[in-house]
């Protein structure tokens, strides 16, 4: 059997965007101009609803940066602790499958969910309850791995969790939207909570270019502690 290589300190310039780009920095910066504008419609405009789903993007984006960005283990921690993989820095999660399920999929339906607030309230709730599937998957992670913390728990308990009550106290989607309307936004929330996984085994592969770095492995399971990579 083929002995897993864990030096990924060169970059393939066949991968391009996946690796060159570190979309959860990106992220990370970007949150500061969301949680800024999330501040304004609720002190100045009054406009509650659309401020909470706001302010949930703004945690989205912390929450990736936690998991891809500082501390930033969650690949490492996701692949071994959930699917037990014998190549956790590349399966089956790997960068090209974590692009897309963070900024196509998340960025894309969080993003939407502020757009057409008014217009389209499933989508907001449908966001609430990704949120609500986060938190929940986070505890597991701990519990599965029988560590008190893994990257995204902090932000799962102290932005995601928070926001979720805010919205049910704030809001009443069952009340204000119409039993339908919550049903329907619970189902599309389901729906792509289901796609992640999906996402997740559809590009995975033993043999696939897009690893992550070695930063991105679980600490104690690093094989390189001085190797700078990202």
């Amino acid at each position: 059997m083929k002995q897993v290589q864990w030096d990924l300190s060169a970059i393939d310039k066949r991968q391009g965007l996946f690796q060159k780009i570190k979309w959860y920095e990106v992220g990370g910066m970007i949150s500061l101009l969301v949680l800024m504008y999330s501040s304004y419609l609720f002190l100045y405009k009054e406009l509650t609803l659309q401020a909470i789903l706001v302010f949930n993007c703004f945690a989205l984006l912390i929450h990736q940066f936690e998991e891809y960005g500082y501390p930033g283990w969650f690949p490492g921690m996701f692949n071994r602790w959930v699917f037990g993989s014998r190549y956790p820095l590349h399966y089956p999660l790997n960068r090209k499958s974590s692009w897309i399920v963070n900024v196509v999929l998340g960025w894309g339906i969080y993003g939407a969910s502020v757009y057409w607030a008014k217009d389209v309230p499933e989508l907001g709730l449908a966001c609430i309850v990704l949120s609500g599937t986060n938190v929940l998957g986070h505890i597991a992670f701990s519990i599965k791995g029988r560590n008190w913390y893994n990257p995204g728990l902090i932000t799962a308990l102290f932005l995601f969790s928070p926001i979720i009550f805010l919205y049910y106290l704030f809001v009443n989607p069952m009340e204000q939207f119409g039993e339908r309307t919550f049903w329907n936004g619970v189902l599309i929330g389901v729906i792509a909570t289901a796609f992640v996984p999906i996402i997740i085994l559809l590009f995975a592969s033993e043999r696939t270019g897009f690893e992550f770095g070695a930063r991105h492995e679980v600490p104690r399971f690093r094989k390189f502690k001085s190797l700078k990579e990202d």
